[in-house]
Formats: C-alpha cells, structure tokens, sequence
C-alpha cells in the first residue's frame, strides 16, 4: 500500500499520522488486512460508495451514484456538500466494518468503531449521530492544528500567557465563544440569503427559458400558418393556369371545327351541280329497285359517291420487230477480234526438270479410292 502525501486522522486514537496504515498495524495492533484497508480508506476519505437513501434531510431518492446527486442539489454549498459525503462515507465504512464482524473472521477484529455507533449514542437519528462524528473529528483536527502553531511560533506567546490571569483567560473564552457564535449566525444567515438569492436566479432563469420556448413555438407556428397559406395560392394560381389552358384549347378545337365546317360547306356548294344529276339517277334506280323487291326501303345516300382510282382501258402489245426475232443469240464469229501480237504467240514447253517426273505409287490403303481415275503420268 502506497503512503499518503498528507497527514490524515486516525479513525481509531484521532492523531495525525503520514504513515497511517503503518500506525494502525504497528501500535493499534490491527492484523485483519480487510479491517486494516476499510480503516485506512475511511481516514484518507477514499471510501467505495454504496448506493442507497440521499442523507439529505427532505430528499427521499434512493440513487446508485450518491456523489453526483449530492452535486445535484443546488440548495447545498461547497462545504454542505463535503460534509454529507463524509456521513455517507462513513456510514459505508462502518457498514463494512459490520459486515466483516459477521463473519467472524481470522485474525479477530481489534476495532469497535461499528460496535460505538450502536451502544453509545443516546439519539435514535442516525443522521444526528453522523453528524456529531463528523465535527467531533473537525474539532480535534483544528485543536491539533492549534498545537502545532503554537509550537512553531515559539516559547514567547506561552510566557505571554503564562502571565495572563485564569479570570482573564476565562473571559477573553467566553468573550472569543460569544464572537465565534455571532460569527456563525452571521454565516447562517448569509448562506439563507445566498440560498435564496440561487432560488430566486433560479426560478428567473426557468420563466426565462419558458418563455423564450413559448415565443419560439408561436414562432414556428406562424411559420407554419405562412408556409401553408403559400401552398395554397400556389396550388389556386395552378388551378387558375389550368383552366384558361383548358378553355384555350377549347376555343382553339371549336374554330377548328368551325373552319372545317365552312371548307365542307364550300366543297358542297362548288360540286352541287354534279351531285343533281347523280342524285337523280340515283333516286330513279332506287325507285326502280324499291318497286322490284316488294315495297322494301334502302337507304339514300345524302352525298354522291366519287371514286378514289380511275379505271383505264389495258395497254395494246405493240409486235416485235422482224429482224430482231430472226437474228441469232449466239454470233459464231468473235465479237472482239484477236489483235495480231497475240494471234503468233510461241509455245513454250515444259521445262526439263518437270518432263520426267518421278512416279511415286499409291499406297495401297488409297488404291480402292483412285480405281475409278488412275494416276495420269
């Protein structure tokens, strides 16, 4: 075990000790190494926190990190702080002290801090009884201090008092306990006026907050109200768009059909004539044709009909010519007649090396195959 840097108080004697571990096995005699360990993580302050009830008087949450709920509470100072995580220290030092002890444990305990805490305290609060452990060990580590100065600045201030009188001495105590006492209400009532001077800063900062989350909702809001009234004349302006587009192309069919119309009335009006006299015709066959089938109607067509393709009579064979018929196909003589440098052409022999040609035999798998055409030499 690493030593401390620092004195600290022994949980045992109450006496500041650097080497503290070597203290509480050498002159306290404790040779449990488990009592030894919680003895000197209760004095160096690093005790292992349990989770369990906030000892905070009007908080009732249980919580498994004591330390940050402790600095949760924005009620408490710096030092409140610091003085309730020594009660809960504390009470998880003798806890485990406790604990130990139901054991039974070899080597046998030597420490009675958790036997203490049950037999000799007359209050039932265990918050009262914490609290008096507490400033019980502050006072005797300030006494202790005390001692030490007076030893550094010397034998004059003990001659000093030496001469002072018991009766002066006896006042000038009750007169420094009346400014002690006066100085703490003094404290007292400065941390109440610090306390809600933080309540009051407090509750100005939530109104603050709330209202700037409500300007910033009604902000939103309006937002919200402005970006749908834009949706909405967009969606009529589109609507109006569509409609003129519509009844623009409504107008643009009906002048269509409209000069349609008039390029069919003139078309009627120029081909009247022919239309009379088909019309007629028409008329006296479909008369004829009514009488011939017993009184039946057939319907007359309105318009003359007009025939797409004009029938002509078949084109004549014209004969052929006479000499054309007779004249051969073939000619016997040559169309191109041969130049004369090409009509005394000289032979040319074969050349000597290729006259006589060995013959080589066919081999007799092939011979079947070449019967029908033997080799030439």
């Amino acid at each position: 075990m690493t030593k401390t840097k620092k004195e600290q108080l022994c949980p045992l004697c109450k006496k500041q000790y650097k080497c503290l571990s070597k203290h509480i096995k050498k002159i306290h005699m404790v040779e449990n190494r488990k009592e030894r360990l919680i003895l000197n993580q209760l004095a160096t302050g690093s005790m292992k926190l349990l989770p369990g009830r906030c000892p905070v008087r009007g908080c009732f949450s249980k919580v498994s990190h004591l330390w940050h709920h402790l600095r949760s509470h924005k009620d408490l100072t710096k030092s409140d702080q610091n003085q309730y995580m020594k009660i809960v220290k504390r009470r998880s030092a003798l806890k485990a002290l406790a604990e130990l002890r139901a054991s039974n444990p070899v080597p046998p305990m030597v420490s009675h801090l958790d036997l203490q805490e049950l037999d000799f305290y007359p209050c039932t609060k265990t918050e009262c009884r914490e609290r008096i452990d507490v400033l019980e060990d502050e006072v005797k580590l300030l006494k202790r201090q005390l001692d030490r100065e007076r030893r550094r600045r010397g034998p004059g201030t003990s001659a000093a008092a030496g001469e002072v009188s018991e009766d002066e001495s006896e006042s000038e105590e009750e007169e420094q306990e009346e400014e002690d006492e006066e100085e703490d209400e003094e404290e007292g009532r400065k941390r109440q006026v610090e306390k809600k001077r933080h309540l009051k800063q407090m509750e100005q900062q939530r109104e603050r907050r709330l209202k700037k989350r409500e300007k910033e909702k009604q902000e939103q809001r309006r937002q919200q109200q402005r970006e749908k009234e834009q949706r909405h004349k967009k969606h009529d302006e589109q609507e109006e768009r569509e409609q003129r587009r519509e009844q623009r192309h409504r107008e643009r069919e009906r002048e269509q059909r409209e000069k349609k119309r008039q390029e069919q009335e003139e078309r009627d009006g120029g081909s009247s004539g022919v239309s009379s006299g088909v019309s007629s015709g028409v008329s006296s066959g479909v008369s004829s044709g009514r009488r011939r089938s017993g009184g039946k109607r057939h319907k007359i067509p309105t318009r003359p009909h007009f025939p797409t393709r004009l029938h002509f009579p078949a084109r004549p064979k014209f004969p052929t010519r006479p000499q054309l018929r007779s004249r051969p196909r073939f000619p016997s003589r040559p169309l191109f007649p041969t130049s004369p440098q090409f009509q005394s052409r000289p032979h040319f022999p074969n050349p000597p090396q290729f006259q006589s040609r060995p013959h080589f035999p066919t081999p007799p798998q092939f011979q079947s195959h070449f019967k029908s055409r033997p080799h030439s030499s």
